[in-house]
């Protein structure tokens, strides 16, 4: 069943402090959960059938991990842009608005303020500064992207992918390449241990400080 923003926040009895677009600074130094949605409106279902890719984007990924030593493989044979397109389809849920679900804090330093201006600025192959949601940098229309957010206590994050996980319908669980973690299309890992089964290998590497885009 499609879920909005607004119905998981919700279950989880979240406020919703505010939302921005993709881009737009959050000007808040405080802690808590952000959600990544195709739509604008928090209480409404809009939904893609197929991902929109960025060619551009893909290929300077594919470029900048073999620039630093390592070659992105998918199911261990070197990546083009249309076996890495064609994986990354793989993990698309098309009844779905919610795209990402991710956390900021607990720490002090990692707020809303600073840690979505990291998000924003990382180079897609860059394990630092936020390499977390990489994915969504793939996406052709992440301009158009809606990020909604909840001042809140951050490590409710890991339920509220459980939760989403359980809504996906089967229609779509049987479409997808990992039909157990049905986790938004962004999120690679429920926690350390539990992970999408995506084939994808050599994804980041250490930029030093030519992290930003």
């Amino acid at each position: 069943m499609a879920i909005s923003v607004k119905d998981i926040f919700g279950k989880f009895n979240l406020p919703l402090t505010g939302q921005v677009k993709w881009d737009q600074e959050i000007k808040l130094d405080k802690c808590g959960i952000y959600v990544i949605a195709l739509t604008d409106k928090a209480d409404e279902v809009i939904t893609l059938k197929e991902p929109i890719f960025s060619e551009d984007a893909i290929l300077d990924w594919i470029k900048l991990v073999k620039v630093h030593g390592k070659t992105i493989l998918v199911d261990k044979t070197i990546a083009s842009f249309q076996s890495l397109k064609q994986r990354l389809s793989q993990y698309w849920l098309p009844d779905e608005t919610i795209i990402y679900i991710g956390r900021v804090g607990p720490t002090k330093g990692r707020t809303f303020k600073t840690r979505m201006k990291q998000f924003y600025e990382t180079k897609l192959g860059c394990n630092k500064q936020h390499a977390g949601g990489h994915w969504l940098s793939t996406l052709g229309n992440i301009a158009e992207l809606n990020i909604f957010y909840s001042e809140c206590d951050p490590e409710i994050e890991e339920d509220m992918i459980k939760y989403f996980c359980e809504q996906v319908s089967s229609e779509t669980k049987n479409g997808m390449h990992d039909k157990v973690n049905c986790f938004p299309f962004a999120n690679k890992e429920l926690n350390k241990k539990i992970r999408k089964k995506h084939g994808i290998s050599n994804q980041t590497v250490y930029c030093g400080n030519n992290w930003k885009k």
